[in-house]
Parts: structure tokens; sequence; C-alpha cells
């Protein structure tokens, strides 16, 4: 019978393994006479220790080189078995926070219990070590050398292993298999790890299975273990990367469990995709990658009934892969370029992302038709991500604003007419340069005297490069020139009028939708702002509000436009109340529109974007030179404002070098105005009365 002090000596592990797993004899085995020890009241013997691996003669490397970086090995010393700093298995206080650290990176596991104390060894019979499931030749035999042979640690299999004899999954993110410094997720589970040791097992397959599922993955594990100088690997991790890197990181060894038959039907896919939807930080663009990269082989179909995901959602995913790297960072609000009013990246939504990349596709015509890698489609999509996220156009009209404007220019290219800025070319009069008249255009064209310009919804104008000859009033006509401006001024209200009439019958059909529930508030928060707030709930606002929806017959209808604003007011049910200050919006954005005899503010950008956003309007030639004129004094604004800050911080910068320059530096050599003159008192002789 076996006693206490025979299960307490040191077990060694043999220096080689038989290649044929049939002849694997278990690495721990029993005394001759191997029966159970019978109780005593004693303490628990203590848990054996394990001497480490050594290189083999097939060429397998020591189990002690694998713990990279180790503080002990910085001798070159091999360990003594006394000295195995190898965590116990029962775990420690400390325990929640591991799990806590780890559990959006890994899939639903359940805990070994805490291992007891040994009693009864394994028999060879009862040998659980995990082997290869199968032969395989070519770069996978390469790769896919023997399993070595290791002690089963807990009840559910589950062993410990250098982290290094463990490759990443190729299809999960390479982020994930690395550190991550600064991620405060990443600083709880390495802190966790150090203290405690990797208590939840990682998941994995042994070489041999995953290469004989995916054998076209040979060479991304031969690379990514060359790149992390790291042996052949024996595994290949289905979740548990983090807990790998961390491992690695820290110098202690990583806790695995092998189950080959994940890898039938793709398993590996659904453990992946379920560890990654397991995370807080899981973003879109990160899934439309794992989609791409599980798209091996199979179809979109195959993907989605494997992963439960429909196949609309996996091919919107996969759309965002077609968009320019501004785009991406946009997606995931880390693109600097457009920050918002908390100092912070906007977002751009992944399905306004999905909308530019299917019409304006980023990408070779390979992969979609309509596809182009092109410098021109490159500013397509950026134009259109200004749009989108500047201007608060929905993505479907930013792109086809920026398509039409793309025709324009190249039509504009073949008739050789130059696109300018009329602004900087004309200045104040690039009106009177305006081409209204198609005849003339064309005469302008065949004579060379025609520029265009391109607007942001994509229209054309044409302006003549002549000025336009002034014309003198016959002598024999006094009242001409008054007779020249009342004709001018009659224009003027016609073509107000014409404009008038053409957004009312668009406004008609705005209000019948009002913007979603959670862009309201921006819209009454910007014109509480812009004084239109005051504008919308006046009488006048109201009245034009009722018309509006009389007009486009809005439920419910309260009667005239008295009854409207009366039943307004006393109504009670939030969704009305929602549409009714949305009519006022509306009106009050008109009214002031037309009633402002001056330029234009900055609020009538605001109204026509959102006419040309939720009506398809498009601004009459009298409207976009008032919004051109207003644009530019706008833009102006902004200009003058950068400068004088720019002014501000220059003169404050030259002030503090000038006062810097003006202090007497301590080291510096006393000049001849300096030293006091004969008939002067020195400084250590003149008296200073305190009082």
């Amino acid at each position: 019978m076996a006693t206490a002090t025979d299960i307490a000596e040191p077990i060694t592990i043999p220096d080689t393994i038989s290649e044929d797993p049939s002849t694997v004899t278990a690495t721990e085995t029993a005394p001759a006479d191997s029966t159970a020890v019978p109780a005593v009241e004693t303490p628990a013997p203590e848990k054996p220790k394990r001497t480490r691996r050594k290189t083999t003669a097939s060429g397998s490397t020591a189990f002690g080189d694998l713990f990279a970086p180790v503080a002990d090995d910085a001798t070159g010393e091999e360990e003594s078995p006394a000295e195995d700093n190898t965590p116990a298995e029962e775990p420690t206080a400390e325990a929640p926070a591991e799990e806590s650290a780890t559990a959006g990176d890994s899939a639903p596991v359940e805990e070994s219990a805490p291992e007891a104390t040994p009693v009864e060894e394994e028999t060879p019979a009862e040998d659980k070590t995990p082997k290869s499931t199968g032969e395989a030749g070519g770069i996978t035999g390469a790769l896919g050398a023997a399993v070595t042979a290791a002690p089963i640690d807990g009840e559910d299999g589950s062993f410990r292993i250098a982290p290094k004899l463990v490759a990443p999954h190729p299809f999960n993110s390479p982020e994930r298999s690395k550190p991550q410094p600064g991620n405060p997720k990443w600083e709880q589970l390495q802190s966790s790890v150090k203290k405690n040791g990797v208590l939840v097992p990682a998941k994995v397959v042994t070489l041999a299975a995953f290469l004989a599922a995916r054998p076209e993955q040979a060479e991304a594990i031969e690379r990514q273990a060359a790149e992390d100088k790291a042996p052949t690997p024996e595994y290949v991790a289905i979740y548990g990367h983090r807990r790998r890197a961390a491992a690695i990181d820290t110098g202690r060894p990583l806790k695995i469990t092998v189950d080959d038959s994940i890898m039938e039907n793709d398993g590996d896919l659904v453990y992946l995709a379920e560890e990654n939807y397991g995370r807080d930080d899981f973003t879109e663009l990160e899934e439309a990658r794992m989609f791409a990269n599980f798209l091996n082989g199979i179809s979109q179909r195959t993907l989605a009934k494997r992963l439960g995901r429909s196949q609309a959602t996996i091919s919107r995913r996969l759309a965002l892969l077609n968009t320019v790297e501004e785009v991406q960072l946009a997606i995931e609000g880390r693109n600097l370029d457009y920050i918002g009013d908390n100092n912070k990246p906007m977002k751009l939504a992944a399905p306004e992302a999905a909308v530019i990349a299917g019409q304006l596709p980023y990408c070779d015509p390979s992969v979609k038709k309509e596809g182009s890698l092109s410098p021109e489609r490159r500013e397509d999509q950026l134009a259109a991500l200004d749009l989108v996220i500047k201007r608060g156009w929905s993505a479907t009209t930013a792109c086809e604003s920026v398509t039409k404007g793309r025709a324009n220019r190249e039509m504009a290219a073949k008739k050789k007419i130059d696109i300018v800025d009329p602004n900087e070319k004309f200045g104040p009069k690039m009106y009177e340069r305006l081409i209204r008249d198609s005849a003339a255009v064309e005469e302008g064209t065949k004579a060379g005297t025609v520029v265009a310009s391109v607007d942001s919804s994509g229209d054309i104008r044409y302006y003549s490069t002549v000025e336009k000859p002034k014309t003198k009033s016959p002598k024999t006509n006094p009242g001409s020139g008054a007779d020249s401006a009342q004709s001018k001024a009659s224009q003027e209200e016609k073509d107000k009028a014409e404009a008038r009439d053409k957004r009312r019958a668009v406004l008609a059909a705005m209000v019948k939708t009002p913007l979603p529930q959670k862009e309201m508030p921006f819209l009454l928060a910007r014109q509480y702002n812009n004084t239109l707030a005051q504008m919308a709930s006046s009488r006048e606002g109201g009245k034009l509000a009722a018309k509006l929806w009389i007009t486009a017959d809005v439920k419910p209808q309260f009667g005239d436009v008295e009854q409207w604003i009366e039943g307004m007011e006393a109504n009670q049910d939030p969704k009305v109340d929602l549409h009714g200050a949305w009519a006022r919006a509306l009106a009050a954005f008109e009214l002031r529109a037309r009633y402002i005899h001056a330029d234009w503010g900055p609020e009538i950008l605001d109204y026509f974007d959102l006419l040309r956003e939720r009506g398809k309007y498009m601004p009459t030639a009298w409207e976009q030179a008032r919004l051109d004129r207003t644009r530019a004094k706008v833009d102006d604004a902004v200009m003058a404002a950068i400068v004088a800050e720019d002014k501000a911080i220059a003169e404050e910068k030259a002030a503090a070098e000038a006062e810097t320059d003006a202090e007497p530096k301590a080291d510096a050599e006393p000049s001849a105005d300096d030293e006091p003159k004969a008939d002067e008192p020195k400084a250590d002789e003149v008296k200073i009365d305190a009082e």
C-alpha cells in the first residue's frame, strides 16, 4: 500500500515521448501496490511538484524555456522542482477579479471545482492526456508534430502549458492576441494573472485537428509563430486569446482544456463569434472583419446559418469594409477631423456608413461590380462623409449629391469649362456674372467665356468671365433710372414669390413625417438658440403651422386654423405634441426666410439643409444666390475668428518672450553699465529703510 510519503514525492515527466499515440504511457503512474490510501488524522499531504520539460531528441522545446519573460530565468539556470512557482489549483481570494477581467474574453465556461488533495494516482488505463485526433502530411505534417504529453490538473481535464505552445486562431482579431496598454480591462486581467495565474481555462484544439479542418491556414499559423518568436505550436486557441496574451506578458503558464470535436461543422467559428459577442466593446467594424475572416470557403448563407444571424446583417456588415480609412475611423468614433461639442470625435452610424459603401463602394471591382479604388472614388466618399457628419444629411442624400456633382464636373470637363469658386474669382459681383439662360451658356461656352461652380448639393451654375457693359440711360428720359430700379424690384418680388410657393409645396409634404424622436430635441434646441423658438410659438407661427397641417391632411384634424391652435393647446397626446412642434418648427423657419429683407443668417442655411434632406428640395437661382452670399459671410466670420485667435496667441507668446528677455540672467557677466561709478556708492553700501 502506498504511503503518504510515496505520493508526495516529485513525479518526473519523461524526456522523450513516443510518436505513436498508442504507445504513450501515463506521465504519473501509481506504485505496483496501487490501492486507496486510508484516511488519517494528519495534515493533508503537500501537492506533488513536477519537474519542467527539457529539449527532447526530436527537437521539442523545453517546457521551462517557453515562459517568457520569467525573472528567475535571467541566469539561464533551470529552475529546480523545489522552487517551482506554478500556482496551486485552488482559487484564491482574488479569483473573482480574474473572472471579471476575462468575462468579455471567453465563451460561457463552467469553472472547475477546487482540486482535492491527490489520494489515488491515475493508472495507465485512465490516462487523460490529450492527443491529436489524426495524422496529416505536407505542411500540416511539419507543423502538426505530436502533442507533448502533460499531466491533467483539473477534474474538467484542464492542465497548464507554456502559452507560446498555443497559437492564436487566425480568424481572431490580431489585437486581441496582443497586450493592450492603457486598456483598463486588459490591465485588470494582467494584474490578476500576474498574481493568481490563469484560473479560467482557455479552450483549444490540437494543431493537427485544426489543420485537418482548415489546411489552408497552415501558412498563417507558421507566419504568426515566426512573428511571435515561438516554437511550432501544439494547439490553436478557440477562445481565451487575451488570457494567452496575459500569460505570455506575465510569464505565467496558460490553463487550457482540449476539445478537438469543436472543429466539426465549423464549430470554431461559432465559439469565436460567441466570445466576441460577449464583449461590450465589440464594434460593427470588428464584426465586419470577423465575418470576412469566416467567409473562407463558405457562403454568406452558410455562415448566417452557422451563427444564427441573417444574411442581410452579414451583407451590411461586410459593406463597411468597402470604405476608406477615414470613414472607418468615423464609424469607431476615432476620426479627429470631426470633433463634436463635447471635444470628442463624432461617430458615423454603421447603417449610414453601409449606405456610403453601397452607393460609392471603395473596393476592387472584383469584390463589387461598381467598386473602384480610384482617387476620385476616395474623394467622393470623403465628400459624402463630410455632408453626413458636418451638415447632418442622410447618407442617401449625401451620396446622391456627390454623384450628381461628379457627373456635372465630368460634363463640364468634356465641354472644357473650368470649375471655379465664384466667391474667390468674382467676389461680391459673382451674382452679376451668374448666367441663368441656357442659350447664353451655350453661346458663352463656344466663346470660351463661361466658367462653372458645383455646390454641395451637386448642382452646377454658370458664370460669365466677361463683365456686362454698363448701359447709360438716355438723357431725354430723366425718369428711366427710377423705372429701371422699379423694374428690378418687381423682378425681385417675382423671384421671391416663386421661391415661396415652391417651398410651400414641399413643406406641405414634409409636415406629414416629423423628425425621428431622438432628433427633435436638437432641432428645437437649435431654434431656441437662434431665437426661432419665439417665432414658432407666436400666433403667426401657429397660423402657418395650422395651414400646413390642414393642407397635408395630418391626423387628427381639429377644424380650421383657430380650432387647430386651440386643439393643440388642449391636446394630451405626446405624439401629437411632437408632431405639432415639428409643424411649428417648419413654420418658424419659413417665416424667417420670408420676412428678412437683408441677407439671410446661418439659421436659414440650416433650413435649406432640412428642405434638401427631408423634402429633396432644390433651391431656385434666386435662393441659391442668397444662400451663396450667406455662406460666404459665415465662412468669412469663421475665418476672421480664427485669424483673431491666432493673432491673440501670437501676441501673448511675444509678450511672454519679451518678459523673459527682460529678466536678468543669474550667470550673466556684468556689463560696463552695471558697474557703479566712482561717485556712486556700491550696492552693498546702500542702506535701505525697511520702514
